[in-house]
């Protein structure tokens, strides 16, 4: 599910780049990208968390990122997959929001 509903994109992020379709289908993307990068650390939907999911969202539709996938034909078969760079605008944009104790990857001595 979402970590936020599109009243919530409307009225709090005062978001205005994504309709209520395209809303729903990138905020669940969205959501399962802060998931994968916070490991599952989110136990609560705090006004950071949505304000994460909603900037990732609309950076996933400026930047076209909704899947890795850069382009594929039918014909020889291939698949051209999009650069990390790409990828990377999707962590700093959640990066601004999120709390650096859910992005924290090291191991503590």
């Amino acid at each position: 599910m979402p970590y936020a509903d599109y009243s919530w994109y409307k009225e709090a992020y005062k978001g205005t780049e994504l309709g209520e379709d395209e809303f729903s289908s990138l905020a669940l993307k969205a959501s399962k990208y802060l998931d994968k990068i916070t490991f599952g650390r989110i136990d609560d939907a705090d006004d950071n968390v949505k304000l994460a999911m909603c900037a990732v969202a609309e950076e996933m539709k400026k930047t076209g990122i909704a899947s890795h996938i850069a382009s594929e034909t039918n014909d020889g078969y291939s698949i051209s997959y999009k650069n990390t760079g790409e990828r990377e605008s999707l962590y700093k944009t959640a990066g601004l929001f999120l709390p650096p104790e859910l992005l924290y990857r090291g191991v503590e001595v």
